[in-house]
């Protein structure tokens, strides 16, 4: 092998070389060049005094471009004369202007969404949507809001207006809070009482803001808290019944991985938790009975959901039972404390009884839709609000009500 010349090309080809980078490059070149030429035996047949540098790939320069020349093309525009000049520095002048202004107004924000002090006097005050800046001649400061808040509980208390006028005031209410900026606690107090109400009435849009509005006012040491938020884990188990999105599931997880862990053993949030765990478990008996103890107002909540999971329990009996079952059998497996009561229920899904109360399984039948017809049959009676059957109302909620919100009938 002859290493001088092999040396010799070697120290030539590093001598072309303009940095560290480039003689990295050029020795992993050279590694291969010369390993090849010994395998193949080539190594004294190459003239390595003659033979090239490996290119070392540098890139090349962009050339410079050239201006693009169209054929034809028009001769540039002639200067404008002094009456478009003075008309281009006047729309100049008028835009610095309206930059000015829109400066000077956004630099005071405040002067324009400072909260107000109301100075009407009005116990009673229709609902408008606001379309411009409030004015404080019709807004009610907070003596008098509490004054209208507390003949509002009393003319519902006393059955004397319906929930339509009701909601139409607090709403009003809670306007008149939100335009002065008043979050204390009659605020929470007046949301409260507008989502009790609404759930008594069966408004479950209208509690579910007030929900997420007692969400952001709560405290950790608010004395309705717990209550609340068993209302808001049984409102995501109503809405995940009723409808078969995962909205409320995401929902009711966000909720739980937000409770504090001293609101865990809260009895009104244990129950919540339990009859929500009942119901994912197809466990219809126990759901059933914990809709009766229910604490506070949630049974309004779970209503709709303990008639469809009644309805199933029912078509399983069915399926379950032969040839006969009896009254108590049928009372304990459709969460009913009287046997009368589960006879009545079952009639309206198509059940048939014999001359003892015992279900004749073979000639019935679970029609949920016959049960739907007899809730929109009617007859008279009694209703709150929106109206509710008040002999289911008064049967499972005549307890709830924290505000002593009474039942009326309606002629």
């Amino acid at each position: 092998m002859d290493m001088p010349a092999v040396r010799a090309y070697a120290e030539r080809c590093f001598a072309s070389c303009s940095g560290d980078g480039e003689r990295s490059v050029m020795q992993r070149k050279l590694h291969a060049i010369i390993s090849g030429a010994l395998a193949n035996g080539r190594v004294r047949a190459i003239d390595w005094a003659s033979a090239p540098a490996p290119p070392l790939d540098r890139p090349e320069e962009p050339a410079p471009k050239r201006r693009r020349q169209h054929r034809g093309a028009a001769p540039p525009a002639p200067a404008p004369d002094a009456s478009e000049q003075r008309a281009r520095a006047a729309r100049a002048s008028r835009f610095r202007d309206d930059g000015r202004a829109k400066t000077s107004r956004a630099a005071t924000p405040s002067a324009a969404r400072a909260p107000i002090v109301g100075t009407c006097e009005a116990l009673e005050k229709d609902y408008l949507r606001l379309t411009a800046a409030p004015d404080a001649a019709t807004v009610r400061p907070e003596r008098v809001l509490r004054s209208a808040l507390q003949r509002l509980k009393e003319r519902w208390r006393g059955g004397d207006v319906d929930y339509a006028w009701a909601c139409n005031q607090l709403k009003a209410i809670r306007q008149d809070l939100t335009v002065q900026n008043l979050q204390n606690a009659f605020t929470v107090h007046a949301y409260e009482t507008h989502a009790r109400i609404a759930l008594e009435s069966g408004d479950l849009n209208e509690y579910n803001q007030c929900q997420t509005r007692l969400g952001e006012l709560h405290s950790a040491d608010s004395p309705h808290r717990a209550e609340f938020l068993a209302y808001r884990i049984l409102y995501y188990v109503h809405l995940g019944h009723s409808k078969s999105t995962d909205a409320a599931d995401l929902e009711l997880l966000r909720t739980l991985a937000e409770l504090p862990e001293k609101l865990w053993d809260a009895p009104a949030v244990a129950h919540a938790l339990a009859a929500r765990a009942a119901l994912a478990q197809g466990n219809a008996v126990a759901f059933l009975r914990l809709h009766q103890s229910c604490p506070n107002m949630g049974a309004y909540l779970l209503d709709a959901v303990a008639d469809a999971v009644r309805t199933d329990a029912a078509a399983r009996v069915l399926r379950a039972f032969r040839p006969t079952v009896p009254p108590a059998c049928l009372a304990a497996q459709l969460g009913f404390d009287d046997a009368g009561e589960a006879r009545a229920f079952a009639a309206r899904l198509g059940f048939v009884f014999d001359a003892r109360g015992d279900c004749l399984v073979r000639e019935s039948r679970c029609d949920p839709t016959k049960l739907d017809e007899k809730k929109k049959a009617g007859g008279k009676a009694a209703k709150i609000g929106i109206g509710a059957p008040a002999e289911v109302l008064r049967e499972q909620h005549l307890w709830c009500a924290p505000l002593g919100l009474a039942l009326r009938e309606e002629a």
